[in-house]
Parts: structure tokens; C-alpha cells; sequence
């Protein structure tokens, strides 16, 4: 019995990761596969690899041109052209504007343009980055288009500067833009609130802040047209510190009675409706004294030990309100 071949399958050649290739240039060679019935032939194709970057496209806008001048302002839009200036590689084009995320947008022809629209975040110089891309992925140089963003946050005045604890105060906004027709605003982290504006475009309201310390005002005006301005804000200070003072041993000087000269400590309160004063010597728990009717108090202090010592006091309120911390030191004389 003839011995039986077994017949070998042909061999096949498969190209893959094509994309890899892009990284260089030249020519892909592919071959056909063998046939039991013909000899080996090689065929050969040859792909062009195109690494060559396109030109940087150009940039324009009539919303937010590129000059010295002050256009536009945060949150309204504008529109930007991009060109690829007839380099017909060119299909689409990336975006962004600085320190933002990038968008991709397609040119209305190979070559051709696309416009889009671009809403600045705040006021001030900004930056759109535009970049060409062509059939094969490649992008162009960056083109940067510097443009300038005016201020159009609210001034805000404030008619009683030197007002205190709980004590109102009256701002007034002013614009930075036309045909403003209303104020929306909001004290610290309370609710906004909206107010109209008369017709010169101002506006006035009445404030009343508790909050101690630093205090901050947020406003931002909208026009007739529904253009929003960017945000105003003014931060004051309510002063709610108590003052403490000794004869025997004076604050915050090189000075004093010797030590174990028993001492008195004079406490007034810095803001209306306190209670009671929280304070401590020379960092020891904390004691408590209750406030008289006109804000005051008084307590005792004998320093064991000559040299520098310390006194801490804040107040409380009926309603749990806490003030900000007086810390001051005061000196203890040795024995002659």
C-alpha cells in the first residue's frame, strides 16, 4: 500500500498592529500565501506611513478678539474660528482653553474650518490652545490665542464700615456692565437672594452679621439680555475679641507685680449679649465666669513663679454664639 502525504497546510502571513507602524517610515512589505498547486510567488504592497505634522492652525474671533482691548466677561459665551488654511490632510482640530480639558471638533471640509463656541470662566488674560489634526491622527504645533476677559463682578460699598456685632450695615452694588436689571447675593454661606435694580443700575441692601471674625459678601448681577456678570465679593471683619487689664500685672508688658502679688483681672466683652467668659491661666483647664449686665467681669490670678505668663479668654452668648479668642501675656517681677 503506497504510503499516503499527508498534505501541509498552507502558510498564511497575517498583519496585524498596523498601527504600530505609524512610528516609522517606509514601505510594509505582504506576501500571498503558497498554494500546493503553484510554485511560492511574492506579492508586494507598500503602504505609505504619513508622520508629517500639519501646519498650526489659525485662530480668530469677533466676540473675544485678540488685541488689547477688554471683551465679553466670565460665563458669556463666545464664538472662535479655527482655520487649517487649505492643507486638505487636515480634518478636525483640538482644543482647549489653558489648564482645561481638550474637545475635538471637525472641520467642515478637509482643509477647511470649524468654528466654536468658547465661555470664559473668569475675567483676566486667557488662552485658547488650538491644534490641527490630520487623516492619520497627527496634530500641529499648538497655535495659542491670547485674549482678554473684562471684570464684570459688582463693586459693592459698604454705608456703615465701622459697624459691630449684630449691628446692620447697608452695601450698595454698583455695575460693571449695561442694562443690569437685577442683584442676586448671599451673606457667608447663607441663602442667596435676589434684589431688582433701580434705573441707574444700583442696588441697596441691609445686612445684619453675627458671624465673628471675617465676614464675606457675594453678589452677581444679571442683565436684561440674561447675561450673568462675574462675582463681587467683600470681606469685613467683626471684631468680637474681649479686652482683659490689670493694674497689678499690665497686658502684653515687660512689667508686674512680684510674683505671688495676688493679681485682678478686668474681662468687657467685645460684642452685645454675652453671658459668660471662658478663660485660662498659663494653659490650665478652663474656668468660667459669668458676665455682668454691662458685659464685664473680673477674676484673680497669683503667678507662683517670676517671668512671662499667659491668659486666654473668649465669651459666649445666651444663644451659644462663641467670640474669637483674646491671648495675651503679662510678667512677673522677681523679689529684690
Amino acid at each position: 500500500m503506497p504510503a499516503v502525504r499527508r498534505r501541509r497546510a498552507p502558510r498564511r502571513f497575517l498583519i496585524t498592529g498596523l498601527a504600530a507602524l505609524l512610528t516609522a517610515t517606509g514601505s510594509v512589505v505582504v506576501t500571498a500565501a503558497p498554494s500546493a498547486a503553484a510554485p511560492v510567488r511574492w506579492a508586494e504592497g507598500r503602504f505609505t506611513v504619513d508622520t508629517t505634522s500639519p501646519a498650526p492652525p489659525t485662530v480668530s474671533s469677533t466676540d473675544y478678539p485678540a488685541d488689547d482691548g477688554w471683551y465679553g466677561g466670565p460665563g458669556i459665551p463666545g464664538q472662535f474660528t479655527f482655520s487649517a488654511g487649505g492643507d486638505t490632510d487636515v480634518v478636525g482640530f483640538r482644543y482647549g482653553l489653558a489648564s482645561g480639558p481638550m474637545a475635538d471638533v471637525a472641520a467642515d471640509a478637509p482643509g477647511g474650518s470649524a468654528t466654536v463656541t468658547v465661555t470664559p470662566d473668569r475675567d483676566g488674560p486667557r488662552t485658547l490652545t488650538v491644534e490641527a489634526v490630520d487623516h492619520a491622527g497627527n496634530r500641529s504645533p499648538a497655535t495659542s490665542y491670547m485674549f482678554r476677559v473684562r471684570s464684570t463682578s459688582p463693586t459693592i460699598t459698604d454705608g456703615n464700615p465701622t459697624a459691630g456685632y449684630g449691628q446692620p450695615r447697608t452695601l450698595t452694588f454698583t455695575p460693571r456692565m449695561e442694562d443690569v436689571v437685577e442683584y442676586t447675593y448671599r451673606l457667608n454661606d447663607g441663602p442667596e437672594q435676589t434684589v431688582a435694580a433701580v434705573a441707574d443700575g444700583t442696588a441697596t441692601v441691609t445686612i445684619t452679621p453675627t458671624r465673628p471674625g471675617y465676614n464675606d459678601v457675594y453678589v452677581r448681577s444679571r442683565t436684561a439680555g440674561d447675561l450673568p456678570s462675574g462675582e463681587g465679593t467683600y470681606r469685613f471683619h467683626l471684631a468680637t475679641k474681649p479686652t482683659v487689664s490689670s493694674v497689678e500685672y499690665p497686658i502684653n508688658k515687660i512689667q508686674g507685680a512680684v510674683a505671688g502679688t495676688p493679681g485682678t483681672f478686668a474681662l468687657q466683652a467685645g460684642m452685645p449679649g454675652v453671658t459668660e467668659f471662658v478663660y485660662s491661666f498659663d494653659g490650665r483647664p478652663t474656668q468660667t465666669v459669668a458676665a455682668g449686665p454691662d458685659g464685664s467681669a473680673s477674676v484673680g490670678y497669683t503667678p507662683a513663679t517670676a517671668g512671662l505668663h499667659r491668659i486666654t479668654v473668649y465669651t459666649r452668648t445666651g444663644d451659644g454664639i462663641v467670640s474669637e479668642t483674646f491671648s495675651g501675656t503679662f510678667y512677673a517681677s522677681r523679689a529684690s
